[in-house]
């Protein structure tokens, strides 16, 4: 799908994709970005990309990172694996605030070529001008909402990770009352529906305009704690200093 000519604002959770944070594993990630909050508590050196040295005096004390970055907890009882989505705020940070720095930091432990990939990609999203928008609680109230009422439809995607990814990307783009281009079909066309947003192919895609004034109203509902009838429940932690 080609990039859209506008600025462009993705949410973190297509950050997390594209950066590769996010795990196999539900419960923890493939690094976990720093806090700016935390970065000088750490002692981190500042520099340019690819110069900042470690903050991590070994793998073990990397993986602990999880304590240092935000954690945004999904729990959906036995319909899925408890979700948690680790840096949103932190990779929402560094990409608005521009802070290469902080992202080298992130993943100075990580093996050189693992980092060159990473640093390559983070460089294009700084030289596309992109910015980011982060997953909060009122955003996962939406997607869990319309998450529940897709299953009373459809089956998740064999991998429910990629439904629940693309869920809360929807609930972003509605709760800001944005404009949505994707690729996901069954996913976005059920959105569509249920918030009467207009249609239409763009760039091999979908573009839904959730800036239509027929939507407003469709979102109340979508922002109540009606999920928590099916024993899901949404948690948040900040990262601890240490």
């Amino acid at each position: 799908m080609a990039l859209p000519n506008e600025l462009i604002r993705i949410s973190s959770v297509t950050a997390s994709e594209f950066l590769l944070i996010q795990s196999k594993e539900f419960s923890r990630a493939n690094y976990y970005p720093i806090l700016p909050s935390r970065f000088n508590h750490l002692g981190a050196s500042l520099g340019v990309m690819g110069q900042a040295s470690s903050i991590f005096d070994s793998k073990r004390h990397a993986a602990q990172g999880k304590h240092r970055t935000d954690q945004l907890i999904l729990e959906f009882g036995n319909n899925a694996p408890t979700h948690i989505e680790f840096g949103s705020v932190a990779i929402t940070q560094i990409i608005n605030q521009r802070r290469p720095e902080i992202y080298s930091a992130s993943i100075s432990h990580l093996d050189k070529k693992h980092q060159k990939k990473l640093t390559a990609k983070f460089r294009f999203l700084m030289e596309t001008g992109v910015s980011c928008v982060a997953i909060t609680a009122d955003v996962a109230s939406i997607g869990m909402n319309l998450l529940g009422s897709f299953m009373d439809k459809y089956q998740p995607k064999e991998n429910k990770r990629n439904t629940i990814n693309d869920v809360l990307i929807l609930a972003t783009a509605i709760s800001m009352e944005a404009e949505l281009l994707t690729n996901d079909n069954l996913l976005a066309r059920f959105a569509a529906e249920m918030m009467a947003a207009p249609v239409a192919p763009q760039n091999g895609g979908i573009r839904i305009d959730f800036s239509s004034p027929t939507t407003a109203g469709r979102r109340k509902p979508l922002e109540s704690k009606g999920f928590i009838n099916r024993g899901w429940q949404i948690r948040e932690r900040r990262g601890r200093r240490q």
